[in-house]
């Protein structure tokens, strides 16, 4: 699906010079994440089903064994409909997620089936801010394992990143972890290009086989969690396009801006600003071009990247599933996905641009008898 990268084009930052070198992703002829495999090598769909709002912190109680449930129900939809990559994490409900994924996973036997994404290393704030030293991340790994019911995950991710680690020990455990057995994959979530740059050059194996930034057609405002990164918007256009020229697979968290570019539009505060506005009318645009959604739309420009990219989306339907994983089939051309990017296209891809009373209208309709009176003044 994703081809090698492709050329920059003509009025792209240029990439030579870079501050940093460009060392990422396996030097040999081992794995790679081009597309997700199970333990048994079948292919799963590139759609990642998020899992951070299943299960509970107490399992015990009348809360707890309806959480289980509704996680048990969820989990069987999403296995039946197609959609078998999970991304997790220790830190999710108190290690309560991965616990009722690994119940899951042993009532139906279905762990060489499915691809298991999680992360760890998670701070503790203020009592623990650096959990990446060795004994965190052993004691992490371990219990991730154990929760999960497996002896080895498909991906192990750093799930944040700190200044005080030494980066060549870290480099040195994320590579005993993977050839231990207990990862087939190794990489992190919320590093910058800049750090996973830094910690691939302490080692002679590949470290970094992936990375987990926000990325999404919407751009957040500003980061909703300490510690969070994100590849999103125009100002991150160069890091995206470093990210091109390694290849580094990207798993995208908030890949529908929190519902923002989800079928009613949520108005989630971390999202909601005139850019992100302007990009959702883009993409309600061709939505209605292809007799498709906005979020298969959002969805499908992630999947056109020059790079490998897995979004990851958090369901609670069997039709808002169903809706997600038909962005597979939804083929954006380079002219779309440019223009979705809020930039020039050689060819416009709908019969001209938006005139802006239209796009005045649409927003009016569209948001808040206040917002309509930002978005006036930003058009006008």
């Amino acid at each position: 699906m994703h081809g090698s990268p492709p050329s920059l084009q003509a009025g792209d930052a240029p990439i030579a010079g870079d501050e940093f070198p460009l060392m990422l992703g396996p030097t040999n002829e081992a794995p790679n994440l081009r597309q997700l495999t199970t333990r048994k090598g079948e292919i799963v769909s590139p759609i990642v089903l998020g899992t951070a709002s299943l299960g509970s912190v107490d399992p015990t109680g009348l809360f707890g064994r309806r959480a289980r449930a509704h996680a048990f129900g969820l989990l069987d939809m999403a296995f039946e409909a197609g959609c078998r990559a999970l991304d997790l994490a220790r830190s999710y409900q108190i290690g309560g997620t991965e616990r009722v994924v690994g119940e899951w996973l042993r009532a139906t036997g279905v762990r060489d089936q499915v691809f298991l994404l999680s992360k760890v290393g998670h701070p503790i704030p203020f009592l623990a801010p650096n959990r990446l030293g060795t004994p965190s991340l052993r004691r992490d790994v371990q219990a991730t394992l154990d929760a999960l019911c497996t002896d080895r995950l498909d991906v192990l991710m750093l799930h944040r990143d700190h200044d005080a680690v030494v980066l060549s020990q870290l480099a040195a455990d994320l590579v005993g972890f993977r050839e231990s057995g207990r990862t087939r994959f190794t990489g992190t979530s919320n590093w910058t290009y800049e750090r996973i740059t830094k910690l691939e050059a302490t080692s002679t194996d590949p470290v970094v086989q992936a990375s987990s930034p926000q990325f999404s057609l919407a751009a957040w405002r500003a980061p909703p969690w300490a510690g969070a990164t994100s590849i999103s918007g125009r100002k991150r256009r160069y890091e995206r396009r470093l990210y091109a020229r390694a290849g580094l697979p990207v798993f995208a968290y908030c890949a529908l801006g929190q519902g923002f570019l989800g079928r009613r539009g949520r108005d989630a505060a971390a999202f909601h600003q005139k850019l992100n506005v302007a990009a959702r009318l883009r993409a309600e645009t061709l939505a209605r071009t292809h007799g498709a959604s906005v979020a298969q739309v959002a969805l499908a420009y992630l999947l056109r990247q020059p790079f490998p990219v897995y979004p990851i989306v958090g369901v609670s339907t069997k039709d808002r599933l169903l809706e997600n994983l038909g962005a597979t089939a939804l083929e954006l051309t380079p002219d779309e996905v440019r223009w979705l990017d809020g930039g020039r296209s050689r060819e416009n891809p709908v019969d001209g641009q938006l005139p802006e009373v239209k796009q005045w209208t649409e927003v009016k309709q569209w948001t808040e008898a206040k917002k309509w009176t930002e978005a006036k003044k930003w058009n006008a």
